[in-house]
């Protein structure tokens, strides 16, 4: 019988990671004000890893590489390290 994990429960950490996720959509200007806030209290009170999913449904992947630290890239003299 296949598991369904949209009923399996949240985690904090699962939920930190949606909030996180929904302040960078906001932040790129997908979400308005008024929808991050209806979002974020919703993921802040999700029981189920669904509920975070439905959060997240229309809004596109993330590519984590454009959201690195600004001197991820710089290349640093040995004597600097």
């Amino acid at each position: 019988m296949p598991s369904d994990t949209s009923r399996m429960r949240a985690s904090d950490e699962d939920r930190d990671r949606v909030a996180g996720l929904l302040q960078e959509h906001h932040a790129e200007g997908r979400l308005t004000a008024e929808e991050f806030a209806e979002r974020m209290n919703a993921a802040l009170g999700a029981r189920t890893l669904g509920e975070l999913d439905e959060l997240l449904a229309d809004l596109p992947h993330l590519d984590r590489r454009h959201y690195q630290l600004p001197d991820a890239g710089i290349n640093r003299r040995p004597d600097r390290l």
